[in-house]
């Protein structure tokens, strides 16, 4: 596989803004909740009539993909967050590739409740995380030259033998809006009053 395999994005709904999630697990339900969809709002259409839902309100579609169940946002970001791969990494090993617009991407790698590893799409990008090198073997195969939705999708085919295909949109899907979350609270720098 290479990047010229995501070549079919440029003319896709994902070809702008997207961010595509992998979890390890049989647990569809436990995914969605885990990325903030709203359980009792649970749709399931075919991916067709999706795009009505991602264009109108901030959504995810989740589909089953071998041993993964796959959250696809057009134009959003809710797997590149911590405090959900932490969420959604509890059920299984956690893979999120983001991109938009303005040529951000967030490659992202997280198990156990744990982010092991995150970083912009570049081989040589600045990488944080519990353990920041834990895939450089596989990084280090990668033309990061080869355009910023490619790269991060590629990662996550190779990591998880599970490449990323049009044919993936096709069929019946799960659409739940998704309902927002707090941001991760962040600790009270010592000298300074707690909040209550």
């Amino acid at each position: 596989m290479t990047g010229d395999d995501f070549d079919w994005l440029s003319t896709s709904t994902l070809g702008e803004a997207a961010c595509v999630t992998m979890v390890r697990t049989t647990d569809v339900d436990a995914v969605v909740r885990g990325l903030g969809g709203v359980a009792g709002e649970v749709r399931t259409v075919p991916f067709a009539e999706a795009g009505n839902d991602l264009d109108q309100a901030y959504a995810i579609v989740v589909c089953h993909q071998g041993e993964y169940v796959v959250a696809i946002e057009a134009n959003g970001f809710q797997g590149s967050r911590p405090e959900v791969l932490r969420r959604v990494s509890r059920l299984g090993e956690t893979v999120s590739a983001f991109w938009n617009i303005e040529a951000l991407t967030r490659f992202s790698y997280a198990v156990n409740g744990r982010i092991k590893t995150a970083f912009e799409a570049g081989a040589d990008s600045w990488k944080e995380g519990e353990d920041p090198d834990c895939l450089a073997p596989l990084v280090a195969e990668i033309d990061w030259e080869a355009g910023h939705r490619r790269t991060g999708l590629l990662l996550a085919a190779r990591l998880t033998g599970q490449p990323f295909t049009e044919d993936w949109l096709y069929g019946e899907v799960l659409v739940a809006p998704i309902a927002e979350h707090l941001e991760d609270m962040r600790p009270v720098t010592l000298g300074f009053e707690s909040l209550e």
